[in-house]
């Protein structure tokens, strides 16, 4: 049992785990009164659990959302998933006490039923044991498994000291059709072992997600079996020598970060990567581990068509399997690795990259472009080859440059980027040579090569291009495959004839305003003593913003008349918000009929809130959001101050009697009745006279 909490009907206090409104003073009461489809909210931590049954022997579909707490079980306890759903959602972790399998194990049906055993972890939640989830085998059929994570899985060593994994399917599921389906989305799988072990026959898909191998001597996936598709993730396995063993009861490969290795079970294997990053002594290894016979390695299937790959890339039996990425192993070329008609051209990063055999552009567009679509300060000076095809070797550059600036108030600087180096002309204003270091690489290759960044400081309108009358000085030079004769692109290169020579187009601009930084400014006015809102003709009430480098003030009104640009009122407060400069001081006025005028200084170092109220407050308060202590005031935008002497007192509540029992004075169709100088005494602003507006004067006496 729980040792944390007990049983007992006892206080709120008490309370370790609710179902709805409905509050248990353990957790293992809350499951015992679990119904299907119920969430069970933590409300305290969980330790020495017992094992919980999703589906055979206990509840068949259950959401357990740790809100902050986590769950440990006792030596050999587990979440066990065998025809249930089980949700794991919050923020927490769940987790063995004593590791030796996995806080969730799922089982399969001998019958082939769709969706039998389904887990869901959720993106904040952490599930931690020798393994973090274990798909394990119930005999010679195990259908309707599927797993959805989107958290964390965490394999540390077990309680013998050996390594598990972060994700375990069992070996001896074997059923094709129906098998287990695993998606991890955004997951996150950090293991003293191996990340995946995927022994058993799977259809498994990695998208946008993480796994961490932390120790050498692991892989970060080893496949034995089944389909495994992969997405814009990083795989990280050992750095150690690469090795393995031949195993029939476990994984076999060492220092690998993706791992293909078939069974004794001779399953199909269909491995397909579009993206992700790949890092290990080798990236990518395929072997026969079992020395299976050839009929059976013709049933793996390796597609590597995206990516980057930093290690070796290795396959015992694949030819042909590599149609895209970028590799640190040039090898990949002799060892026949590249599909038909493909190449490996050096990439800007000192890697490889996998081309078209026959895409090498004509033409190279040079531009800019920027770092970041919010900064106009920074770009990139690139070089691009035509559509999709490829810059082969880009060894040097020299391009001239003009820059104009509004009043010479923008300077520009040239930043050296990756592996390539620049001078300027000393003779020439605006002119450079570009050359890669020969160091970390001798030249860049791909779609496009980014030479430099250009960094603009100050403010104002600028024009930055590269300088389209020297023609005789702009120059991209490049290399071919076969012969690495020098490929130069100039101004209409093609023009010439010779086909060494292509064409250097100039791209557009960098014609563009840098403004001074802006931050948000937000104003609430809250009406703890309630009012009623009205066109602004009548509500009299305003906020104004001056100073600071505004040339004239900037003026809200409020009312309800908000097709007129006015400010309605929400919840008892007028708020709003204003880009200002940064750095800068500004006044905000608040004012209005019936009530004393305030004001507060802000200088916007970032974006700021300011608050005003129109009562009496009990503690002082800051004003702005964040500010110190004493600037703390009790009243700001205070109802009553009728005749403006800064003190509520009898000239002002007999400014307020004297036209006691007026009403409808805000109705606008009325002409009769309608008069918006009459708003100072309605202090409310409900268009009477009354008592309401005696009071709000007499609570606000004497201030």
């Amino acid at each position: 049992m729980e040792a944390t909490v007990n049983d007992r009907e006892e206080s709120f206090s008490n309370v370790a785990a609710r179902i709805g409104e409905k509050g248990y003073t353990s957790f293992s009461a809350a499951l015992d009164a679990a119904q299907a489809g119920d969430t069970i909210v933590l409300a305290a931590d969980v330790e020495n659990c017992d094992k919980i049954l999703v589906g055979h022997g206990g509840v068949s579909s259950l959401t357990v959302d740790l809100n902050g707490h986590n769950i440990g079980f006792a030596a050999n306890n587990c979440f066990q998933v065998y025809g249930g759903e089980l949700n794991v959602t919050g923020t927490g972790t769940i987790y063995e006490e004593s590791p030796y399998y996995s806080p969730i194990m799922m089982y399969g049906s001998n019958e082939d039923i769709a969706d039998y055993s389904v887990v869901t972890i959720g993106e904040n939640v952490t599930s931690k044991g020798w393994s973090g989830l274990f798909i394990d085998q119930n005999g010679d059929a195990n259908y309707g498994m599927k797993a959805n994570v989107y958290g964390t899985l965490v394999s540390v060593l077990d309680r013998t000291g050996a390594a598990g994994h972060g994700l375990y399917v069992n070996g001896s599921i074997k059923n094709q059709s129906n098998c287990p389906v695993i998606t991890l989305d955004g997951a996150t799988i950090v293991s003293d072992g191996n990340g995946m072990y995927l022994a058993g026959y799977a259809d498994t898909t990695i998208k946008d997600s993480t796994i961490t191998c932390l120790e050498d001597g692991c892989a970060g996936i080893e496949i034995r079996a089944g389909i495994l598709k992969i997405e814009n993730s990083e795989i990280t396995g050992g750095f150690g020598e690469i090795d393995y063993e031949p195993n029939g009861n476990g994984s076999t490969t060492a220092n690998a970060a993706l791992a293909v290795a078939q069974h004794t079970t001779r399953l199909p294997l269909n491995v397909t990567v579009t993206s992700g990053t790949f890092n290990g002594s080798a990236a990518v290894y395929q072997l026969n581990p079992q020395d299976n016979p050839q009929e059976a390695i013709d049933r793996v299937n390796v597609m590597l068509s995206g990516g980057d790959y930093n290690g070796r890339i290795i396959s015992e039996d694949l030819a042909g399997f590599i149609n895209g990425g970028s590799f640190t192993d040039e090898t990949i070329v002799e060892s026949g690795y590249l599909a038909d008609n493909l190449k490996l051209t050096s990439g800007q990063d000192g890697k490889f990259v996998v081309v078209e055999d026959d895409n090498i552009t004509e033409s190279v567009t040079v531009g800019f472009e920027k770092v970041d679509e919010d900064d106009d300060t920074l770009y990139n000076l690139v070089v691009s080859a035509t559509g999709d095809e490829v810059i082969n070797r880009l060894t040097s550059a020299q391009l001239a440059f003009t820059f104009t600036s509004e009043d010479n108030a923008v300077a520009y600087e040239l930043i050296p980027y990756g592996d390539v180096n620049y001078s300027a002309d000393p003779t020439r204003q605006g002119r450079y040579l570009f050359n890669f270091d020969g160091q970390t690489s001798p030249s860049g290759s791909g779609n496009s090569v980014v030479l430099a960044q250009i960094k603009f400081t100050g403010y104002g309108h600028i024009n930055f291009a590269v300088d389209s009358a020297a023609t005789d000085y702009n120059a991209v030079h490049a290399t071919t495959f076969e012969d690495s004769i020098v490929t130069d692109y100039i101004p209409n290169g093609s023009a010439i004839g010779d086909n060494t020579k292509g064409d250097l187009v100039i791209g557009e601009p960098i014609n563009t305003t840098i403004n001074v930084p802006k931050y948000t400014l937000t104003v609430n006015i809250d009406f703890n003593n309630n009012i009623s809102d009205n066109a602004s003709a009548y509500q009299r009430m305003t906020a104004t913003i001056s100073g600071g480098d505004l040339t004239t003030p900037i003026v809200k009104t409020f009312g309800s008349d908000t097709d007129d640009g006015s400010i309605a009122l929400e919840g008892n407060r007028y708020s709003f918000t204003e880009e200002l400069t940064e750095n800068t001081k500004y006044k905000v006025t608040i004012s209005g009929d019936g009530y004393r005028t305030t004001y507060y200084y802000v200088t916007m170092t970032g974006d700021k809130t300011l608050n005003f109220w129109n009562n009496v407050k009990d503690v002082a308060d800051v004003i702005e959001v964040g500010a110190d202590e004493s600037t703390a005031v009790q009243t700001t935008y205070l109802a009553g101050d009728i005749v403006m002497n800064n003190v509520i007192d009898i000239y002002d509540l007999s400014a307020v009697v004297a036209y006691f029992g007026e009403v409808n004075l805000n109705d606008s169709d009325n002409p009769e009745t309608y008069n918006p100088d009459y708003a100072k005494y309605d202090l409310n602003r409900d268009g009477k006279i009354d008592s309401k507006d005696v009071a709000m004067a007499l609570v606000s006496w004497g201030e």
